[in-house]
């Protein structure tokens, strides 16, 4: 598709043996992809919406991927920039990536994604089962705002990676207001450094609850030195020893405190965290009704008793399980200090405590716990 192409479905087509991507687009608008099979592609990606000219803002608006199967790729499954630069987008696009089974890729291009957004607001990603794959799931990246990651079924991926996760986001204050929320996680690769969800480099401002973990990496969550992060009512059960539900590592306070924040990925973080939208300007009366923190950062580096300083971990994490041999949850004094922390409890294997049978793999919460009402019925395909 030419650059300006708009108001196009692709309904029911087989896109079979491509020597590209099947399908390739720039600066395309209402674009949508139902009920498509895309199998056995040569290119980076089976889906892609300028992702060769991610800085000239030639992306797409609108997009639609519904009830497709994307498999045997040589590299990734959908790759979609947004339009515009999403500091200046006040509206939800009307994008939606839902209900697509995408499986068995990055056979040749292996750092790659099933489905990985960039700069998108208010997009829905749902119901999606994405597996058998050596990098991640998904990967959403620059300012991405109040994206709905919801009921998707992600499994065995990280197959061949270390140091990332099977959602994945890294370095950015500005990226606020996603939800991930009631996806199932399970057999999620414990390579060095392998996560259920990474947090990445100081990655802020993300709401993760009624997730399923199930022996998902080293670690369930992994909290990368970010903060404004509310979990809680999240589920990980895990059969390796010393697995945690969430890991909070408090990575540029410590680096401050010990006088190493000569770092190029904090001083990303600090540029995006000062260039805000400016007072008087739409935008800004946007942002600071929803996100006022943003606007009483403190950016005095030397200062470690403020609540209000950009290194402080001023993260919620209470009322998750951890569930397995050793596991727990491994929270910093630190973030204890500054956040808020409680009721995060761990069990063995043998307790038992939320489960109606967990041996034979029955892991409907019991009609005696008091707990959020996790909705399994409703995740993956369907």
């Amino acid at each position: 598709m030419k650059e300006g192409v708009s108001n196009l479905s692709f309904v029911g087509l087989d896109f079979r043996g491509t020597t590209g991507d099947a399908m390739f687009g720039e600066s395309c608008d209402n674009i949508t992809v139902d009920r498509c099979s895309i199998f056995g592609t040569g290119g980076e990606w089976a889906v892609g919406f300028s992702h060769g000219n991610a800085y000239k803002y030639l992306g797409t608006s609108n997009l639609k991927v519904t009830n497709c199967e994307l498999s045997c790729l040589a590299g990734g499954g959908i790759r979609a920039y947004a339009k515009v630069d999403a500091y200046d987008m006040v509206e939800p696009d009307g994008s939606l990536i839902d209900n697509n089974s995408i499986h068995d890729y990055g056979i040749i291009y292996e750092a790659t994604t099933g489905i990985s957004i960039t700069r998108f607001v208010g997009t829905t990603v749902s119901h999606n089962e994405i597996y058998n794959a050596p990098r991640y799931a998904v990967d959403f990246n620059g300012q991405c705002r109040e994206i709905n990651f919801e009921y998707n079924v992600i499994h065995d991926v990280m197959q061949n990676s270390a140091d990332g996760g099977s959602f994945y986001h890294g370095r950015s204050y500005v990226a606020r207001g996603n939800k991930i929320r009631y996806n199932l996680f399970y057999d999620i690769a414990a390579n060095a450094g392998s996560y259920g969800i990474y947090l990445d480099d100081g990655m802020s401002g993300q709401e993760i609850y009624g997730n399923l973990f199930y022996d998902c990496g080293n670690d369930s969550i992994l909290i990368g030195g970010g903060r404004d992060h509310k979990i809680y009512g999240n589920v990980s059960i895990s059969h390796d020893k010393g697995h945690d539900a969430v890991w909070d590592m408090p990575k540029y306070y410590t680096m401050g405190q010990a006088g190493e924040l000569d770092e190029g990925h904090f001083d990303l973080l600090l540029n995006w965290a000062k260039s805000l939208p400016k007072e008087g300007t739409e935008q800004y009366g946007i942002w600071q009704a929803k996100w006022p923190e943003m606007f009483s950062y403190n950016f005095d580096l030397t200062n470690f008793d403020d609540p209000n300083s950009v290194m402080a971990p001023v993260n919620e994490i209470h009322d998750n399980y951890a569930i397995g041999e050793e596991s727990g949850f491994e929270i910093s004094e630190i973030t204890e200090r500054f956040g808020d922390v409680r009721n995060n409890l761990s069990f063995s294997l043998d307790e038992n405590p939320l489960f109606v049978n967990p041996t034979t793999g029955d892991y409907r919460l019991r009609d005696d716990i008091d707990f959020l009402n996790i909705p399994f019925e409703k995740m993956g395909r369907y």
